[in-house]
């Protein structure tokens, strides 16, 4: 699947999501991007260390990537790429401002 198509998988179903929550505004599409960006290049660097002919994108166990990057779960991480006042935006991606992912 292409990370457009991933994109919009995600929106949909955090939308969904805020929906039955009763949370119309609770999606942000750069906070989104930016975190699926962060797992993917995340998941290519394992990969480049991963003997590839036994391991796929489908063998990594989501519990296996996070204690290989933990630093996704820092809730501040995004603040090290992006400005405040750049995620406001909420309808389209605004990239980084103060490093690139």
């Amino acid at each position: 699947m292409d990370f457009d198509k991933i994109v919009e998988v995600v929106r949909i179903g955090i939308n969904e999501y805020n929906k039955v929550n009763n949370n119309p505004l609770g999606y942000n599409e750069t906070i989104t991007v930016f975190y699926l960006k962060l797992i993917e290049k995340n998941l290519k660097s394992l990969l480049a260390v991963t003997d590839t002919r036994f391991i796929s994108l489908h063998d990594i166990e989501f519990e296996d990537f996070l204690k290989t990057f933990p630093e996704i779960l820092d809730k501040n991480l995004i603040f090290q790429f992006y400005s405040s006042k750049n995620l406001i935006e909420k309808l389209k991606y605004v990239p980084p401002d103060l490093k690139e992912i």
